[in-house]
């Protein structure tokens, strides 16, 4: 985020960019962040601050939003708003969303699961999740998918 705009400036920026930008109220509205579009986001929690990222990511109208970590640096509760926040972008926009995390308590999101080790995988995933995955593997992956490809998907690093 620009740290001298506000919540509403930051998603505006986003949104002014894109060819077909959601409606930055309703985005707000959607993570919760609404009435407080006119706090600067050093007057936010850590918790507030991965919503309005996820605004700006969302107001863009992606097919696809990938997510490394979305909630790696905060607390439990906050961690399951987020990702409650992400299964209703998911719902609501129909946003697909491959997400990288360590968190294996998550895995009962996932519809699909997906074991890779080392690289032998890669070749196989290639054909479905084209070359920027290369960037995500680790030594050993477990990918969980939430929907179809053209719903929503979680990736699950361990």
């Amino acid at each position: 985020m620009i740290q001298n705009l506000t919540v509403l400036e930051n998603v505006e920026v986003v949104s002014n960019i894109s060819k077909t930008p959601l409606k930055t109220d309703e985005i707000l509205k959607a993570v919760g962040m609404f009435d407080k579009r006119y706090r600067f986001p050093k007057e936010l929690s850590g918790g507030e601050q991965q919503r309005v990222s996820i605004a700006r990511a969302v107001v863009k109208n992606p097919k696809l939003l990938l997510c490394d970590e979305p909630t790696g640096a905060l607390d439990f509760l906050t961690s399951r708003e987020i990702l409650k926040l992400l299964q209703k972008v998911n719902e609501d926009f129909k946003t697909t969303i491959l997400m990288i995390t360590h968190n294996t308590a998550i895995s009962h999101m996932a519809h699909r699961i997906y074991k890779i080790k080392n690289w032998r995988s890669y070749y196989f995933l290639q054909k479905y999740f084209v070359e920027f995955y290369k960037f995500f593997i680790i030594s050993y992956t477990i990918i969980m998918v939430i929907g179809n490809i053209k719903k929503g998907v979680i990736f699950y690093a361990r």
